[in-house]
């Protein structure tokens, strides 16, 4: 499994895939940015971002995070990781799909299975441990 986000560079993130689709990995990424998927931990967020934003003002205000701390520091990321509980995972994987719905819907595809910004698909890594841990 390999795990990553977008970030904007389309090329880099399509090598990527096709590299793990190559080597039979699993690639669990987020479109744009993993802020999205922190946020829909909390709230359904169906909207596109730019690179210099990259939902950085959502993630803060839904976490109640200081607005001048920096969301990619170790001590940010722990207090965001602590206050996710079981439930908020399951409200993500909700979310997720139904972001990943609209883009369908709404967005053009990127590469098989791909569409552009919002659309994740590490809720579908997540909701097979989920399933493998049912059974």
């Amino acid at each position: 499994m390999a795990i990553f986000d977008h970030d904007f560079k389309d090329r880099d993130f399509i090598k990527a895939v096709k590299a793990c689709n190559k080597k039979d990995i699993i690639s669990a990424f987020s479109i744009p940015s993993f802020n999205l998927f922190l946020i829909i931990h909390r709230e359904c967020c169906y909207k596109q971002t730019t690179p210099s934003e990259n939902y950085e003002q959502d993630l803060k205000r839904v976490f109640k995070l200081d607005k001048d701390c920096d969301v990619k520091s170790e001590e940010v990321i722990r207090k965001i990781l602590s206050q996710i509980t079981l439930d908020d995972v399951k409200n993500a994987l909700h979310n997720a799909n139904i972001i990943n719905q609209r883009s369908k819907e709404n967005n053009k595809t990127i590469m098989k299975d791909i569409y552009e910004q919002p659309f994740l698909n590490v809720n579908y890594f997540i909701e097979k441990v989920f399933n493998d841990l049912n059974n």
